[in-house]
């Protein structure tokens, strides 16, 4: 089974399967134009959940969606 290796900068080790199941959560920055953040910030009101998780749970699905795709 190939295993998949995700670029990173020189120097740093490629995550693999094996150990990127065990690692922590990352954070990422992102600026988005002021009518996406208000209406990411409407539907997190909405959901009752902080714009960040929302954001993070958006992520996580659009990347499962990609790689069932692939």
């Amino acid at each position: 089974m190939p295993v998949e290796r995700l670029n990173l900068s020189p120097g740093k080790p490629a995550l693999t399967a094996v150990n990127y199941s065990t690692r922590k959560p990352q954070r990422v920055t992102i600026t988005v134009p002021y009518r996406v953040y208000a209406a990411l910030l409407q539907e997190s009101d909405y959901q009752g959940r902080s714009l960040s998780n929302l954001a993070s749970v958006w992520l996580e699905q659009q990347t499962l969606k990609t790689r069932q795709a692939i």
